[in-house]
């Protein structure tokens, strides 16, 4: 587990999947320039060894991760499995290579000249998709490759869209031109041959409407045949549809994929996890770097007045601003900072507090609030029926006084604790021994 999880071997692994692509090509560019030859001995032997790392490669990952994890429960799952579909064609690539040299019985070199299993290098192709595994190593990468992937479905209704779109005015567009061309038939003129050849059905005036506002024609020439042989208002019609869907429908459509993107790079729990890490080392970094500018060269710890005299530079005013944190709060700063109160913050001390300390407050943070609160109010109410008890004992107690006082007996009083932490007193009258003789137990 420690060498399949170790991030040496993930980085090993990543160069290994850049130079098998760019081996790839170098094998099909070869081969595109050599039509009719076999493939070269050295790349055959190296196609053989990278495919024998990968399959070592899938074989450690499988037994580290177990069989059930690696291809049901796994968190990648489905990388393990787009790892397995291309292993196991380059086996089948392989396998295919050595019947091909048994059959021959002209060596290694003539194994490229294989006729029977042509079909078989389709595995070439797959193996291109194992360049995607990068997308694992690389952050922005997989941020990008997720957003699109969370595109795809707002793409499928905004094709459907344009298409409706594209459809309802390929039928205006192609009524018309059918009806100029049953007047004119067989069309003479440049600009009804240009309509003819456009809109002459619905395919061609989809096909038509597409490119206009792809870049793929100039809409110019044909708003002028309009003009010229279906008159102004068809010429209006057009440039209506040219000017909503560039300056409206294209423009929603790029809003609603941007806003989709952002949401899928948001909901991705690895994207997140990796960002979050990266911004806490960030941090973590920054207020290292600004502990060491704070405490004394000679001290490894912080004191209250290190941090009023370091708050006058300019500098660190602005990075305590930063967390909302004013200079003048430097004894509120530094009694939170120092944790087991003894006078000094350490660095442990500094960065856990200015960590907890940065943003706004969050969910739990406000839970833990309202717990106190609330333990403070039972407190409170406690204290309070406590204080009126006591308050009635000392009545009690002052009463019993004054009638002793008449009768000349002893008061003595005896106080308890309940279980429910409320206070239970009694009062107790004793004679008072005059004649100084002891009283017999």
């Amino acid at each position: 587990q420690a060498v399949v999880r170790s991030n040496a071997f993930e980085w090993f692994f990543g160069f290994l999947i850049i130079s098998n692509a760019v081996l790839l090509g170098i094998q099909v560019q070869n081969a595109a320039d050599n039509i009719g030859q076999a493939t070269p001995l050295a790349i055959t032997i190296l196609q053989n060894v990278y495919t024998l790392l990968f399959c070592i490669e899938m074989i450690l990952r499988l037994v580290d991760e177990g069989l059930y994890d690696y291809f049901y429960a796994g968190p990648h799952v489905h990388w393990n499995l787009i790892d397995v579909t291309i292993v196991g064609f380059s086996l089948v690539e392989v396998a295919t290579d050595l019947i091909g040299q048994l059959d021959s019985g002209a060596g290694f070199a003539s194994a490229g000249n294989v006729r029977s299993l042509r079909i078989i290098r389709i595995t070439k192709l797959v193996r291109v998709l194992r360049i995607v595994r990068l997308v694992r190593f690389v952050r922005g990468l997989r941020c990008l490759v997720y957003s699109v992937i969370c595109t795809l479905k707002s793409l499928l209704w905004a094709m459907l869209l344009l298409f409706m779109v594209l459809y309802v005015f390929g039928l205006v567009f192609t009524d018309s031109v059918a009806g100029l061309l049953n007047d004119i038939y067989p069309p003479e003129s440049q600009g009804a041959i240009l309509l003819q050849k456009s809109f002459g059905g619905m395919h061609r005036s989809i096909h038509t409407l597409l490119r206009c506002v792809s870049d793929g024609a100039s809409w110019g020439e044909l708003a002028d045949a309009l003009s010229d042989e279906l008159g102004l208002p068809m010429f209006y019609m057009f440039a209506f549809y040219v000017c909503f869907t560039v300056f409206a429908l294209l423009n929603i459509m790029t809003g609603v994929f941007c806003q989709s993107a952002i949401e899928g790079a948001e909901k991705d729990s690895e994207v997140m996890a990796q960002k979050i890490a990266a911004e806490a080392k960030q941090s973590r970094k920054m207020m290292t770097e600004l502990f060491d500018r704070l405490k004394h060269i000679r001290s490894d710890c912080l004191s209250l007045d290190l941090i009023e005299e370091q708050l006058k530079d300019p500098e660190i005013r602005t990075f305590l601003s930063m967390i909302d944190l004013e200079p003048q709060d430097a004894w509120t700063l530094f009694q939170f900072l120092d944790k087991d109160q003894n006078g000094d913050v350490t660095l442990e001390e500094f960065v856990e507090g200015l960590t907890h300390l940065r943003g706004p407050a969050r969910a739990i943070d406000v839970a833990v609030i309202g717990r106190d609160c609330a333990r403070i109010r039972m407190s409170a109410r406690r204290l309070d029926t406590q204080m009126l008890e006591i308050g009635g004992h000392l009545d009690t107690i002052e009463r019993a006084a004054a009638r002793a006082a008449r009768t000349n007996t002893r008061v003595t009083t005896k106080t308890l604790v309940d279980s429910h932490g409320f206070l239970r007193s009694t009062v107790c009258h004793n004679p008072i021994n005059t004649s100084r003789e002891p009283i017999p137990l």
